[in-house]
């Protein structure tokens, strides 16, 4: 724990940047814990936690001990201290993981089919080899990027299904232990389920694991009614996440059709799997982000010789009985990257180094193995030729000690970039000068870190679109700061270029129907947002949408998308707002009264809130309530003329002419005033 605590503790207070957004600041699911069906239905439309409950929940845990503690968190803006519960946990699992592996290790060589000589030699290895998986710099973006939890949360249940499994084929006879360790390799295979799909391939692993280790012909674990049981309940398991997949919570980031064929995205993984094997055995060049160009050429050629040969490697060891240890690493490696690394696009990044976080064991396992088989090989030769022991174990003490120094210290300053959105990208800028999407991620680092540094952010977006000119969010992003320094038009312009480099992308098609509600131009605005929100409905644009109708005068309409946003957001005061105004003008004051109460204790003393109140008590009889918040409307914002309009009409309402009369006159001087 305290190596891990060295290694990626300077992320810790990394904040949240690229999927996180989607997955933690921008996620309205996780806001609450009761009722718990908002976190059991995460956001969809390639949400990093779209499809993946389990992981959802785990994110509302974090928000609710982050309220529970008093530590800010808001969309709006950068709380210094909002993600370090959230990086916390990430390590703690990663600890979790690398424990799990240990006792798989030492339990195997202890107890399943190997030579006797190596049972020693469990407790060492295992340490070894799970250590050196835990500080590996490989493991940086898994740990510290706080939206990759789906992989180590994974991994978690992945190796507790494995090691359960393991503890249940202790004995062949159906013990009330062996019946609880099945149950738990089941209720882990499930909740694997709901944290990545990589659980889909477990079933194979434990059979595989049973055969290699542990079962002396293929036919045997299956004429045994506990192991019979057990495969087939995991194999169940693999259904629920076939399901899951078919539901298309991933449909737009993963799957064919899109504009990566399967070959092109098979041949990009001969590239990348063999890249992450080398970046192991030398982590010179670790990036956030590898962009979503394909491999082409002959980059792809020497990977995709290599591992067709570990292929055939590993398909050969299991053909013989003392090899099939062999080929049980083999195919851990091979069955772990095949959801992410083999023929099905994942559209949005061409490769990940988390990818390989758990197949990593794998290489480690072969390398401390061989390294062990040397070492007894040595020493067996130095006592037949009757020399002494020599101090060769402590070299490699020595050796090993250093190594952990090294990757330590390199794990530590990497997880340091986590902390520093510009350091970060332009370390990614780098290692991938051709991604169009790191400068534009740099673009954005620059104004969280200083919003007015517009400049700065324009010029890193101008050469996004130089490297990439099909980049769409470059675009987006640029039509954005357009905006923001009030050059609507050119925002138009550029927006409509991104649409035509991209016809369907909801970013852009969002941020033009903004803009041209900017430009007063609701009607047009209205067809944009109306189609993003049928794409890919959340609070935020449904109460966008609100706001045009509201302008156009299309009052059902208005109310029936605000009543959707105030659902989807239980912390959306803007929609509960223009709700109860809608709904007040339409004389339904009962019905918008729920909704500005629940606005007036989201931000309590608001003058136009208690204004609306006002107006809504007033219809619904309710004399002596909108009279106290009319008058409280106007002590709270006594300069805003919407305000005492409100209140004046509340008075009005009840009878109350004279006051109405009076807050009528202040409202009409202070508009009198503010008038050029």
């Amino acid at each position: 724990m305290a190596l891990a605590s060295v290694a990626f503790g300077p992320a810790l207070r990394a904040p949240f940047d690229f999927d996180d957004v989607d997955a933690v600041t921008n996620n309205v699911s996780i806001r609450r814990l009761w009722p718990p069906g908002d976190m059991l239905h995460p956001p969809g439309f390639g949400a990093p936690v779209s499809g993946r409950p389990v992981v959802n929940v785990s994110f509302g845990l974090n928000y609710a001990v982050n309220r529970a503690l008093g530590i800010a968190q808001s969309p709006a803006a950068v709380a210094p201290n909002e993600s370090i519960g959230y990086h916390v946990i990430n390590m703690l699992l990663h600890i979790a993981a690398a424990l799990l592996l240990a006792a798989i290790i030492r339990r195997t060589i202890r107890f399943g089919r190997v030579p006797d000589e190596w049972r020693d030699s469990a407790d060492r290895i295992a340490a070894i080899a799970a250590g050196i998986w835990l500080i590996h710099p490989l493991q940086t973006e898994a740990v510290d990027y706080v939206s990759q939890r789906t992989e180590v949360l994974a991994s978690v249940f992945y190796l507790t299904a494995l090691y359960a499994a393991i503890r249940a084929w202790q004995n062949d006879r159906l013990t009330a232990g062996a019946t609880l360790f099945s149950v738990t390799a089941v209720v882990a295979a499930l909740l694997g389920i709901g944290s990545k799909e990589i659980l889909i391939t477990l079933p194979i692993i434990v059979m595989l694991y049973d055969r290699a280790f542990l079962a002396s012909d293929w036919t045997s674990p299956w004429r045994t009614a506990s192991r019979r049981s057990l495969y087939l309940a995991l194999l169940a398991t693999s259904g629920v996440c076939l399901a899951l997949v078919a539901a298309g919570a991933r449909d737009t980031t993963a799957g064919f059709g899109g504009d990566v064929t399967w070959y092109q995205y098979l041949y990009s993984q001969a590239w990348a799997i063999t890249h992450y094997v080398r970046l192991f055995f030398w982590p010179d060049a670790l990036t956030f982000d590898y962009g979503l160009h394909v491999v082409t050429g002959l980059a792809g050629v020497p990977g995709a010789i290599l591992l067709t040969a570990v292929f055939i490697a590993t398909v050969a060891a299991w053909l013989k009985p003392q090899r099939q240890w062999l080929g049980f690493l083999g195919a851990w490696f091979f069955l772990l990257l095949a959801p992410s690394s083999s023929f099905v696009p994942i559209r949005t990044e061409i490769a990940a180094e988390r990818r390989i976080y758990l197949a990593l064991a794998a290489v480690i396992v072969l390398l401390v193995v061989a390294a062990e088989s040397a070492l007894r090989r040595i020493a067996r030769s130095r006592k037949n030729r009757g020399a002494a022991a020599g101090p060769a174990r402590t070299y490699v003490f020595i050796a090993l000690g250093l190594l952990v120094c090294a990757l330590t210290g390199a794990s530590f300053r990497r997880s340091a970039m986590y902390a520093d959105l510009k350091v970060r990208w332009l370390d990614g800028i780098a290692a991938t000068p051709a991604n169009g999407r790191a400068y534009q991620n740099l673009a954005s680092a620059e104004l969280r870190a200083d919003p007015k540094n517009i400049d700065a952010a324009d010029n890193w977006l101008q050469q996004a679109m130089t490297i990439d000119s099909l980049y769409v969010p470059a675009w987006v992003l640029d039509a954005k700061l357009a905006a923001n320094r009030g050059r609507l038009d050119e925002a138009v312009l550029l927006l409509s270029h991104a649409l035509k480099l991209h016809p369907l992308d909801a970013d852009a098609t969002e941020e033009l129907g903004k803009v041209l509600l900017l430009q007063k131009h609701p009607e047009l605005a209205v067809p944009y947002l109306r189609q993003v929100a049928a794409l890919r409905p959340n609070a935020q644009l449904l109460t966008t949408l609100g706001v045009a109708y509201l302008e156009i005068r299309r009052l059902d309409s208005a109310v029936a998308v605000l009543e959707v946003a105030a659902r989807m957001d239980s912390a959306q005061l803007q929609a509960r707002r223009l709700l109860g105004a809608a709904l007040i003008e339409q004389d339904r004051g009962a019905e918008a009264l729920p909704y500005l109460e629940q606005a007036n204790r989201l931000k309590p003393n608001s003058g136009v809130v208690l204004g609306l109140l006002g107006i809504a008590y007033a219809q619904t009889g309710k004399q002596a309530a909108a009279e106290q918040s009319a008058h409280a409307a106007a002590t709270a914002d006594s300069a805003n003329p919407v305000v005492l309009d409100f209140a004046g009409r509340a008075m009005k309402a009840i009878g109350k002419n004279r006051e109405a009369t009076d807050y009528f006159a202040r409202a009409t001087a202070l508009k009198s005033v503010k008038a050029p």
